[in-house]
């Protein structure tokens, strides 16, 4: 079993790294790591964008340099489609996911590849496949709104066909960072207990 851990906790004593630290006490198999506090920022500017709808659209095959210009996001989707869980995990910025964090979500989610479209419409290709998404933020947010990153989050993972997917957060760490952490962790030791179950 294998799976890919995409974090971005770029704060030391960040409280998702904790949530991370603590996740990765029950995952079992390989893990593959994307630490996107790390890398530059893969953005699908003016040369990616072509070079994917020439691609992904228009089934014509890519120069060199055209290749080059999706090189990462390539080499993201080949990690994402090895793995059998997806866990993406970075603090809420401003209501929403961090701008590295959805760079990374618009680079793999590529028609043909973890997606793709017929005339019935709309179809995810990451079936049989788990996704979880870990976030803290300072707020707390509930029915009211303001939390726009766990409905984004589930969006696009079920938009790409993920068969199970999860989003687990601290809210509240500017109030009492301990109890939002613990109650974070708690969930994870619910959940990913009976994800890795049969993991060898």
């Amino acid at each position: 079993m294998k799976t890919l851990l995409v974090t971005f906790t770029p704060r030391t004593g960040s409280h998702t790294a904790r949530l991370v630290a603590h996740a990765r006490q029950h995952i079992r198999g390989d893990i593959d790591l994307i630490d996107l506090a790390r890398r530059p920022v893969a953005m699908l500017d003016t040369a990616a964008v072509d070079a994917y709808v020439k691609r992904n659209y228009g089934g014509q095959t890519l120069a060199a340099d055209e290749a080059a210009a999706l090189a990462v996001q390539d080499a993201d989707v080949a990690k994402v489609l090895a793995a059998d869980v997806l866990m993406l995990a970075s603090p809420m910025h401003n209501f929403a996911m961090p701008g590295p964090l959805k760079a990374f979500l618009d680079g793999i989610i590529q028609k043909g590849r973890t997606w793709d479209a017929d005339a019935n419409g709309y179809r995810g290709l990451m079936t049989g496949r788990r996704a979880l998404a870990l976030f803290s933020s300072g707020g707390v947010y509930g029915d009211g709104g303001g939390d726009h990153y766990s409905p984004l989050a589930r969006t696009l993972f079920g938009f790409m066909g993920y068969s199970e997917a999860e989003v687990i957060s601290a809210q509240g760490t500017s109030r009492d960072a301990a109890q939002a952490v613990a109650s974070a962790q708690a969930a994870l030791d619910a959940l990913l207990p009976r994800w890795y179950v049969d993991a060898v």
